[in-house]
């Protein structure tokens, strides 16, 4: 056999080509929806529409202002203050400046990474005078919670005021917390409510890759699990039928060189069960000269010694015959072929009818279809049945379908076996009989030869004992739907 040559790169090279082509598509697609996603700014809300959360009432946005109550200031407005627009909003409130306290934030850093937020257009109100609009401290000096962030596109996406307005101007405020300290000695607390457009771009750009890579990694990965589909198809057929044809060279490397090897075994098993059949078939009919010999024989001796070598004689020519039409079978089995399981043991069944026997078949709807030989499975179904018959004086046959196998089962009422006795009458010459309480050799290979039958086409035959009789059971695997 030729050594295998990969038409195809390695398994292991594949699966590698896999990985880093699904990370490259994934990644051009978050940078191409970063690109092309419209900007998400986040709300602006006015200083009336902050007011009117204080005391109550909801905004129309679509991240509304939340309020709550606590007896503690939150850390950072203990930490600082934008003066400028806590006196403001105090005003509008008609409060002294103290009871109000404010600190705007900068935008989360997750909504800058997946808003495409890029720095507004005009003038830096920081240095044009102009109150901050970030985590910037207050204006008038006081310490505050941080430093301005990182500068460059996407790290400051709240515009500035419009041009000539005040701190109190609309739009001013989008990320703060705002507090009012009221005259019970607790605090309400307005802010904005969480962000969750940039969970809604994430998992839009994540369903994007999905939809991107998900056709061609699903193609690749078949084409890649292909060839192990093939292989284990190959190595089930094995098992069915050792003179199926080997298996195609295909796929990538590893399969190839597993192949190789597959055939190579297949191979030496045909080799080796050929072999032992052909001895076997050898001796047997080298055995018919020395009989025929001891016959010439014995024709001297008395008439009740002659007839007793005689009948040995006849009972070792039938074993002889029996092996070798075993044997013969075997070796010109024909092509295997998909069969109406159901519509062929009707025909057995209707065959030994009208022979006169007391036969009958239960009506099911099973119909299972099996692989088979059709002349070996028909023989292995007429032994079945004429064992019954022999033996039980009736056959009652049934065909139905247990999981992945058909199954056919042959009863009788016939005196039955002992449990121990329920594989020993599958060996080779060998009886059973109820009547001497002891074993004889004799023929004995009909239900071995079923057995062999039946294993050769991946099933198996077993016998069950009933309350009166015994039941036959031969399963067979369904045959493939493809």
């Amino acid at each position: 056999m030729t050594r295998f040559r990969p038409p195809h790169l390695p398994l292991t090279v594949q699966i590698l080509v896999l990985t880093l082509a699904a990370i490259l598509v994934a990644q051009l697609v978050t940078v191409l929806a970063v690109r092309i996603a419209p900007v998400g700014q986040p709300p602006h809300y006015s200083t009336a529409e902050v007011v009117a959360a204080f005391d109550g009432t909801a905004t129309g946005h679509r991240r509304n202002l939340t309020i709550r109550h606590s007896h503690d200031l939150p850390d950072e407005l203990k930490a600082g203050n934008e003066t400028n627009l806590a006196a403001t909003l105090a005003e509008a409130m008609d409060r002294p400046a103290g009871d109000v306290r404010v600190v705007r934030r900068g935008v989360p850093d997750m909504v800058i990474a997946t808003s495409a937020a890029v720095a507004p257009q005009g003038p830096d109100p920081r240095r044009a005078g102009g109150p901050p609009h970030d985590r910037m401290g207050p204006p008038d000096g006081e310490p505050g919670p941080g430093g301005p962030p990182p500068g460059g596109p996407g790290f400051d996406d709240i515009p500035p005021p419009p041009q000539g307005a005040g701190p109190a101007s609309a739009g001013d405020l989008s990320e703060f917390i705002a507090a009012r300290h009221e005259a019970d000695g607790t605090w309400t607390i307005v802010e904005p409510s969480p962000e969750w457009e940039w969970l809604r771009r994430a998992v839009l750009w994540i369903l994007g890759g999905i939809l991107v890579m998900g056709p061609p990694a699903w193609w690749l990965a078949r084409r890649i699990t292909r060839p192990i589909r093939t292989f284990a198809v190959a190595a089930d057929r094995l098992g069915r039928d050792p003179r199926a044809p080997a298996m195609p060279l295909d796929g990538p490397a590893e399969i190839g060189v597993a192949a190789t090897a597959f055939n190579r075994m297949q191979a030496r098993i045909q080799k080796y069960v050929s072999d032992r059949m052909s001895m076997v078939g050898a001796i047997s009919h080298d055995l018919r000269t020395p009989l025929t010999r001891i016959r010439f024989k014995v024709e001297g001796l008395p008439d009740a010694t002659r007839a007793a070598i005689l009948s040995d004689v006849g009972q070792m020519e039938a074993m002889i015959a029996d092996v070798l039409a075993f044997i013969r079978d075997s070796d010109q089995a024909g092509a295997r072929e998909k069969l109406d399981l159901a519509s062929l043991v009707a025909c057995a069944v209707d065959d030994r009818a009208e022979m006169g026997g007391a036969v009958s078949l239960d009506e099911d709807e099973a119909s299972p279809v099996v692989e088979a030989e059709p002349v070996a499975l028909r023989r292995l179904i007429d032994n079945l049945i004429d064992n019954a018959l022999k033996y039980g004086g009736t056959a009652r046959v049934s065909v139905t379908v247990r999981g992945d196998e058909a199954v056919v089962a042959v009863a009788d009422d016939g005196p039955g076996l002992p449990d121990t006795e329920l594989e020993r009458v599958f060996l080779p010459f060998y009886r059973y009989t109820e009547d001497h309480g002891e074993t004889i050799t004799g023929t004995g290979l009909g239900l071995a030869v079923c057995r062999a039958t039946a294993r050769a086409h991946g099933g198996d035959v077993r016998l069950h004992a009933l309350a009166k009789g015994l039941v036959a059971e031969l399963a067979l695997p369904l045959a493939p739907s493809n």
